[in-house]
């Protein structure tokens, strides 16, 4: 090892000029004892490191409410009512929209149709909308909005609307809430349900 040192002192060298005038055992030895230490260093390393964090459990039913929550459902992606025989198919998904005066809108626009295949020619639809703040995973209070539609709209109760509807002629709906705090979650869903299934105006 002595060999091995630069006139400095401060390292081994298994490739130092000196070594090469001795036998080659010498300089093995010296990488033996070199590999060794690194080898130890190593495994110092690796036991004093902290254990690795376990694998992220994926909630993938909530990434996907929450997925649709947020950014809605895409155009190309209609939603069959399970007790009705409509199409309800966003046009523009809910979401957020800046004010002026650093408030939020939520804005949403979307279609209702009869399916192709139904043997319905006319009916008369329910149209419910929530929209409300989100606390602590609660439903807390109610956000007014504006609601436009390009048909016949009753407003039958708070947030209950009854709109006509015939064979191939969708109607469409516009939603604007009234401006509030960016701080806040505000959830903004409608749905559309039968008035009397079947029932034909």
């Amino acid at each position: 090892m002595k060999l091995s040192e630069p006139p400095a002192h401060d390292r081994w060298d298994p490739e130092s000029t000196r070594l090469r005038t001795v036998d080659d055992r010498y300089r093995k030895a010296v990488q033996a004892v070199l590999n060794r230490i690194n080898d130890t260093v190593r495994a110092f390393r690796r036991d004093a490191s902290p254990p690795a964090p376990p694998r992220t459990r994926r909630l993938f039913t909530l990434e996907r409410e929450l997925a649709n929550f947020l950014v809605g459902r895409g155009p190309s992606d209609p939603i069959e009512h399970p007790i009705a025989p409509v199409h309800f198919q966003y046009v523009q998904d809910p979401e957020p929209i800046s004010t002026n005066a650093g408030q939020l809108r939520a804005k949403a626009e979307f279609s209702v149709r009869l399916k192709e295949d139904t043997e319905i020619e006319s009916t008369t639809l329910r149209l419910k909308v929530k929209c409300v703040v989100v606390e602590d995973n609660a439903e807390g209070d109610r956000i007014s909005y504006n609601l436009q539609s390009d048909g016949e709209l009753t407003e039958e109760a708070t947030d209950s609307y009854l709109f006509p509807i015939e064979k191939d002629a969708p109607v469409s709906f516009t939603i604007l809430t009234d401006p509030y705090d960016p701080l806040w979650t505000v959830r903004l869903s409608p749905d559309v349900e039968p008035v009397a299934v079947g029932a034909a105006q």
